[in-house]
């Protein structure tokens, strides 16, 4: 099976489109060596796919003939140790920093408070007789 479609029915990437470009731009080696979309998937590859700073490490446990269920996709490859580099997203129990919250609106939270009435948007009545922008309707 090409290497662009086992990524997505493995569902490392979502989309075969996408592995495609993922592969073209040189951030998947099967082996150690640079891969292309075409390249041929067997068992026990090692795959090394590098998505912006991260890297994630896989060996290859089987490749189905065509597309397989959700629940069975994680049974066709096992996350392996991530390659030496000082990785910061290798250790998986890292403490990574949270991006930072920002603080409530000066009003306070509207949602917060299950009881509290928020004003519906005003409605528009009808302005004129027959027609929606409000002018009236030529008689001819």
């Amino acid at each position: 099976m090409r290497l662009d479609k086992w990524l997505k029915v493995a569902r490392v990437i979502k989309r075969r489109t996408i592995a495609n470009e993922v592969c073209d731009n040189g951030r998947i080696t099967i082996d150690g060596r640079v891969a292309k979309a075409a390249t041929e998937v067997k068992v026990g590859d090692q795959l090394v796919v590098q998505f912006g700073p991260r890297k994630l490490a896989l060996t290859v446990l089987e490749v189905p003939a065509g597309a397989v269920a959700a629940s069975r996709a994680a049974e066709l490859y096992r996350i392996t140790e991530a390659p030496a580099g000082g990785d910061p997203f290798a250790d998986p129990d890292a403490i990574v920093p949270a991006r930072p919250t920002t603080e409530a609106p000066a009003g306070g939270d509207p949602f917060a408070d299950p009881d509290a009435i928020v004003p519906a948007r005003p409605t528009h009545e009808k302005k004129g007789a027959g027609s929606r922008s409000g002018r009236p309707v030529r008689q001819r």
